[in-house]
């Protein structure tokens, strides 16, 4: 049995990628944290993995609020 090669190719993969997270910012369909400063700013976000400086608020709610540590 000889081994095959295959060569992929995906033109325009760049602007591609770009339509797809600029819909996915649009749509916030992966969002399910809010991050918040004490400034009052705030931006809806995806949990991708813990992160120490913040400290989640309200951890009962179906989309919690993260509030970044002040050092």
């Amino acid at each position: 049995m000889g081994s095959e090669h295959y060569c992929l190719r995906w033109n325009n993969h760049q602007s591609n990628l770009l339509g797809v997270f600029s819909q996915l910012l649009q749509d916030e369909s992966l969002v399910d944290v809010t991050l918040a400063c004490s400034e009052g700013a705030s931006i809806r976000a995806h949990r991708i993995h813990p992160v120490k400086p913040l400290v989640v608020v309200h951890q009962r709610r179906h989309h919690p609020m993260l509030v970044r540590a002040q050092r």
